[in-house]
């Protein structure tokens, strides 16, 4: 690292641990070690990917499970490491422990969110379809207001040939802003390119795909 990034890196280390070691812990279960841990290794995931350290971070994780079995944070962040990896059975298995986990503890102010949109992205890229539509099923039967939930199912929809169930989730949920700053528009153009990519797309559906991409488009 250069010297004004690594300054920056250091300065932005210390204060999220602080957050996470003194304001997190009041909500779970946790000790602050455990906390301090998990903030460390949020910091080697973030900022620019020129700078990532997902080796690391995974050991901080690991650490972190073992001082506190029952946080899902661990279990959440290590399945989002594996996922962008590229490692989806790795991925799957924490994503799946996270969901138990989270569910055991209900956290106050928690959010299964992140959670549902990972299993389902492991399972497109996994092409397990059918189970992909269950989880994005159950998704929206917790999160019936979130938009997200609706968008995971429409991606869903789309892969098994429905094409018309999944135009129109397409199509309302568009505008909504579906990932931070992104619309459902600039998501799906995003993911219908990593889906071509990837080969993941039945053959016979291609042409469903490049058909919907032309339609949120426009």
């Amino acid at each position: 690292y250069n010297e004004s990034y690594y300054k920056f890196y250091k300065l932005d280390r210390e204060r999220i641990v602080w957050k996470y070691s003194l304001n997190e812990s009041r909500k779970y279960p946790l000790n602050s070690e455990d906390s301090a841990i998990i903030a460390n290794s949020l910091i080697y995931v973030g900022g620019n990917l020129k700078y990532r350290n997902t080796d690391s971070a995974i050991i901080c994780l690991n650490k972190a499970k073992l001082l506190s079995s029952n946080d899902y944070r661990a279990w959440q962040i290590l399945e989002s490491i594996y996922k962008y990896k590229k490692d989806y059975e790795n991925a799957m298995i924490h994503f799946s422990k996270a969901k138990i986990l989270y569910k055991e503890i209900k956290p106050s102010g928690g959010d299964l969110t992140i959670i549902y949109e990972g299993i389902i992205y492991c399972l497109l890229f996994q092409r397990n379809f059918s189970q992909a539509e269950i989880e994005a099923k159950a998704f929206i039967a917790i999160n019936k207001d979130i938009e997200n939930a609706y968008f995971s199912l429409a991606q869903v929809l789309l892969l098994q040939g429905k094409f018309e169930q999944s135009k129109v989730l397409f199509l309302k949920y568009k505008d909504a802003y579906i990932d931070g700053g992104w619309t459902g528009k600039r998501v799906a153009l995003a993911l219908f390119k990593e889906f071509e990519y990837s080969g993941i797309v039945p053959l016979e559906l291609e042409s469903d795909v490049r058909k919907m991409q032309k339609l949120l488009d426009n």
